[in-house]
């Protein structure tokens, strides 16, 4: 299985990406990651989840959730993967700034510089969904 890799943002402050998820009611979340200018006004929703610790990984320990991006395989957290699963529709794709998934979270110059700048990015968005 291939892992998932970010590429570079052409410019920290003024792209960002957006996760397209893939309509669809099976096992399998799949789904695009779309680089785009703030200018351009794309309509997205945002999705906000806890980072760290994830309560149901003991219950699923044979398991390891991930969502399929293009032919690459990115881990996630099984609640992220729960509302994934809610906020997929069945019939058409959608766009959600996820920053669990949208941001690189790597311990690297690039990710660190990505993190200042796309969390802004919260407020532009069509609607917004958090759990805390």
């Amino acid at each position: 299985m291939a892992t998932f890799k970010h590429t570079a943002l052409k410019d920290n402050q003024r792209n960002f990406r957006v996760l397209e998820v893939y309509s669809g009611d099976g096992k399998e979340l799949r789904a695009n990651l779309t680089q785009h200018e703030v200018a351009d006004r794309v309509p997205y929703e945002a999705l906000s989840y806890a980072w760290g610790g994830d309560p149901d990984h003991t219950l699923k320990a044979n398991e390891e959730p991930y969502i399929r991006i293009g032919t690459y395989y990115h881990r996630i957290t099984w609640s992220l993967r729960g509302a994934i699963e809610v906020f997929r529709l069945p019939d058409r794709p959608r766009r959600l700034w996820i920053d669990q998934i949208c941001i690189d979270q790597t311990k690297t110059d690039q990710g660190k510089l990505e993190k200042d700048g796309q969390l802004p990015l919260w407020a532009r968005s069509t609607r917004m969904h958090s759990r805390r």
